[in-house]
């Protein structure tokens, strides 16, 4: 395995062969990433202690920053107390600084949404490069929807990684449209 370094370290260069190939410039520095949530938080601009990115994907996730200074001073008791409640504490992509994430399902559950009631457009839209999921959101009532939906269709996040979780659905009528449900989905998450 490689070293582990910082996330912004230069690692390296792009080999002359690949970067001709390629159409780059010699010299082309080679940069170490970092978690996919750090990278997404120095996005946004969420470098400073005392500050949080809410980022939405796969999974709903908040991310706080620390100083390092207050992870090394950390008491072995809250140390404990962290990892009990799951929220592990990494180095951030900004220097000098660490964070935690406070997760749970989000896009996963519009995937299985999709999945589940959208089999057909779905290969309609691919067979004919459109975006299954503009045509899904156009279905999407205004106001609030009828449907209620707890989101805990897999194990949650932290703080407590409930695994016997169950997700619910409530307020389903004869009435209740593809749309209402996703809705329902969007909102619940």
């Amino acid at each position: 395995l490689p070293r582990p370094v910082a996330p912004c370290s230069v690692v390296g260069e792009v080999s002359a062969a690949v970067a001709a190939e390629l159409g780059l410039p010699r010299g082309v520095r080679i940069v170490s990433g970092a978690h996919d949530q750090c990278c997404n938080a120095v996005g946004c601009g969420v470098t400073e202690p005392g500050r949080a990115m809410y980022g939405m994907g796969t999974y709903l996730c908040i991310v706080p920053v620390y100083p390092a200074a207050a992870v090394r001073a950390a008491t072995p008791e809250r140390r404990a107390a962290m990892m009990e409640l799951g929220l592990n504490t990494e180095h951030h992509a900004a220097p000098g600084r660490f964070v935690s994430f406070i997760y749970n399902q989000g896009g996963a559950l519009v995937k299985w949404y999709r999945d589940t009631f959208a089999v057909a457009e779905r290969r309609e839209a691919a067979a004919a490069g459109r975006d299954v999921y503009a045509e899904l959101f156009a279905e999407l009532p205004e106001g609030p929807s009828s449907v209620l939906v707890l989101p805990h269709f897999t194990v949650t996040g932290p703080p407590r990684f409930i695994a016997d979780s169950a997700g619910v659905v409530s307020g389903l009528t004869l009435s209740t449209s593809r749309g209402d449900i996703l809705k329902g989905i969007v909102e619940g998450a």
